[in-house]
C-alpha cells in the first residue's frame, strides 16, 4: 500500500508534486484510479490517494489499482467530502484563538453518541470539556437537505449542533464567528 498526496488524477495517471521541487512526477495505476464524487459532484485537487502495490507479469513492481479522495491541502493530510467542508475547515481559527480545538469527525471517535453510535458530524470542536458537532451543508438538493434534517435533529438533542449552510443561495455562512461565540461562551462558563 502506498499513500500520497496528488495534485491531480486522470485516467489512471496520477499526478505528484514533491514539495521541493516545481516538477511533476506522473504514476500510472494500471487498474485505473476511482475518485470520490462527493456531494455536489466532482471532486477536487489536491487528493488523498491510496494505491495498492504489486507486481506485473515480468515481476515488475507496479500500482495495480488506486482510490483518490479529496483532501484538505498537501501539507495537511486530512480527508473532506466537497470544497465546501474545505471552506468550514479554513473558518476553525477563532476556536483556535479561544483555546479550543477543532477536528475531523474522522479523526474523534469520541464523538459518536453512545446510544447513537450512526450519529458523526463533519467536525467536532472542544473547548474544556464542552464540544459542539459542525455539520457542512453540502448541497441544496432537497432530497438531502430532507435526508440530514432529520439527522440534524437527533443530533441536536444531544449535543450543540451548528451548521454551515454555505451552499445555500444568501445562508449566513460565516460558521468561524459562530465557532468562536460559542467558544468565548465555553470558556466563560468554565470553572
Amino acid at each position: 500500500m502506498l499513500i500520497l498526496m496528488a495534485d491531480q488524477v486522470d485516467n489512471g495517471d496520477i499526478e505528484v508534486k514533491p514539495f521541493d521541487t516545481a516538477r511533476s512526477t506522473v504514476l500510472h495505476s494500471e487498474g485505473g484510479v476511482a475518485v470520490y464524487g462527493g456531494q455536489g459532484g466532482g471532486a477536487r485537487a489536491p487528493f488523498m490517494v491510496m494505491c495498492v502495490l504489486g507486481t506485473d507479469a515480468a515481476g515488475k513492481q507496479q500500482i495495480q489499482r488506486s482510490y483518490a479522495h479529496p483532501g484538505v491541502e498537501k501539507e495537511r493530510p486530512l480527508l473532506v467530502d466537497s470544497d465546501y467542508e474545505r471552506k468550514t475547515l479554513a473558518r476553525f481559527a477563532g476556536a483556535s484563538r479561544a483555546g479550543c480545538q477543532a477536528r475531523r469527525q474522522d479523526y474523534c471517535r469520541q464523538a459518536r453518541i453512545r446510544r447513537r453510535p450512526g450519529l458523526r458530524p463533519d467536525f467536532v470542536v472542544r473547548c474544556g470539556s464542552h464540544q459542539a458537532w459542525v455539520e457542512t451543508m453540502g448541497s441544496d438538493d432537497p432530497q438531502y437537505l430532507a435526508r440530514k434534517a432529520g439527522v440534524h435533529e437527533l443530533m441536536a438533542a444531544h449535543v450543540t449542533l451548528m451548521l454551515d449552510e454555505r451552499s445555500k443561495p444568501g445562508a449566513d455562512s460565516d460558521i468561524g464567528k459562530r465557532i468562536a461565540s460559542w467558544a468565548g461562551r465555553m470558556i466563560r462558563q468554565s470553572p
